[in-house]
């Protein structure tokens, strides 16, 4: 296995665990967290300095992941929902 295999393969893993035990979609949460996004939630949780620097963006990225996991309740009871109209037919 080459070395872009394996990562590609824990990346992976990774998300897909991450997800499974958030309770959200494994591929909305790795949209979420592209483009640096896990970089600046990591960084801001590793060190107190960071998290006084980047206060306002820390509060930002904090509002978006709420929003995001309030989609995807949303969207799990909209299946749920569909789910118990389509076995009461």
């Amino acid at each position: 296995m080459t070395d872009n295999e394996l990562l590609e393969k824990s990346a992976l893993e990774a998300i897909r665990s991450a997800a499974d035990r958030l309770k959200v979609d494994p591929v909305r949460f790795a949209r979420f967290l592209q483009n640096g996004r896990i970089a600046d939630i990591l960084t801001v949780l590793g060190r107190e300095e960071a998290i006084a620097a980047h206060r306002t963006e820390m509060a930002s990225l904090t509002q978006r992941y709420v929003e995001f996991l309030e989609e995807e309740m949303r969207l799990c009871q909209e299946q749920v929902r569909s789910a118990g109209s389509r076995s009461s037919e």
